[in-house]
């Protein structure tokens, strides 16, 4: 008795049927929508000049804004301390970000960057603050004149971290909230330089309290968007 699987081997199929031209042309018309629209993509180089812009040019629009960089600001020595820690931001998206998906330092390595920015950050405010002011007699006005030059430095921060999230949007598919904190880490620096150039109080609490929290606040912040936002 013949096998099913042998009857199927040496049965005769009918040949293919080609579909209608006009149907074969609105398949190809429908596929072919919109190619050759799209943008360019970026590369890591230009996205990396992108977002050091943003900072410099926002920085540079508050000082103006501002009357100028005051004496003793955030900036501590002036335009070399701006030029230096606008030098890490440049490392943190350079090692954070910039090398292709799978070739950037390790996982560990750019956590570390999110432990030691912040705790560098906030041992430069406490050397260039011009007093300590006993925390017993940190009132209510030095605490109201914190809290909005803290509002301002979280705005800006905001705004810069925004800007560069948009600039380095879907690039990372593996750890997106990585890369989102040092995002982050990256715009709360800038930020707290930024705001810091210009504000006039110089004692070390106002200096931790309003400038040095938000780095390490943005960066958080910057994990939970950048699941999101850097994610293809």
């Amino acid at each position: 008795m013949t096998q099913p699987d042998d009857l199927l081997e040496r049965a005769e199929w009918p040949g293919g049927v080609e579909p209608p031209a006009a149907l074969s042309a609105a398949i190809r018309g429908e596929c072919a929508a919109g190619l050759g629209k799209g943008r360019r993509c970026l590369t890591a180089t230009q996205r990396l000049v992108r977002s050091l812009a943003i900072g410099a040019v926002t920085i540079g629009a508050l000082v103006l804004v501002g009357g100028g960089m005051r004496p003793g600001g955030l900036a501590g020595a002036g335009l070399a301390g701006l030029a230096g820690w606008m030098s890490v931001v440049g490392i943190v998206l350079v090692v954070g970000l910039w090398a292709p998906v799978g070739h950037r330092a390790s996982r560990w390595g750019r956590f570390a960057l999110l432990g030691v920015l912040p705790a560098s950050f906030a041992v430069y405010l406490m050397l260039i603050a011009d007093e300590w002011i006993p925390l017993a007699s940190f009132g209510a006005e030095h605490q109201a004149r914190a809290a909005d030059c803290g509002l301002h430095a979280i705005v800006i921060s905001a705004f810069l971290t925004a800007a560069m999230m948009l600039v380095w949007r879907r690039t990372d598919p593996f750890s997106p909230g990585l890369s989102g904190a040092l995002v982050g880490l990256a715009g709360g620096l800038v930020g707290a330089l930024a705001v810091g150039a210009v504000c006039p109080t110089h004692d070390a609490w106002h200096l931790l309290l309003s400038h040095g929290t938000l780095v390490a606040l943005l960066s958080a912040a910057g994990w939970l968007v950048g699941r999101r936002a850097l994610a293809p």
